[in-house]
């Protein structure tokens, strides 16, 4: 049978696989910030062909830093079974799937977006 997901094992094994991702995203949110101050500082002395390529890679990292909502969605449909608001199978699996989704669309947006991988698929 399954283990009840209020016991502090669940709790904090949930909030391990769900919520520890959250930093990295964090970091991709400053760095995109800091990318984005350093080129509209250098867009006048830049070749159109290599604002073109930033603005692909600023694009791509907007997305990246957009993914967060994805665990977090997870996290908040764990804690509707959790507090007994709801209770449903999809609610078991949802926080797993949700909190996976951003590895599995990570690598499309770079494929999308960055069009030199883009022109190869």
């Amino acid at each position: 049978g399954n283990m009840d997901p209020r016991t502090p094992n669940m709790l904090i094994t949930q909030g391990m696989v769900i919520c520890c991702p959250l930093p990295l995203f964090i970091v991709i949110w400053i760095y995109r910030s800091m990318i984005l101050r350093e080129l509209y500082a250098k867009t006048k002395t830049m070749s159109v062909q290599t604002r073109v390529l930033h603005k692909q890679f600023v694009s791509a990292l907007t997305l990246q830093a957009l993914l967060p909502i994805f665990p977090l969605l997870g996290v908040f449909t764990s804690l509707f079974g959790v507090f007994g608001i709801a209770s449903d199978p999809v609610l078991e699996i949802a926080p797993i799937l949700l909190s996976e989704f951003p590895a599995f669309l990570s690598p499309l947006i770079v494929i999308y977006h960055i069009r030199y991988y883009s022109e190869l698929v």
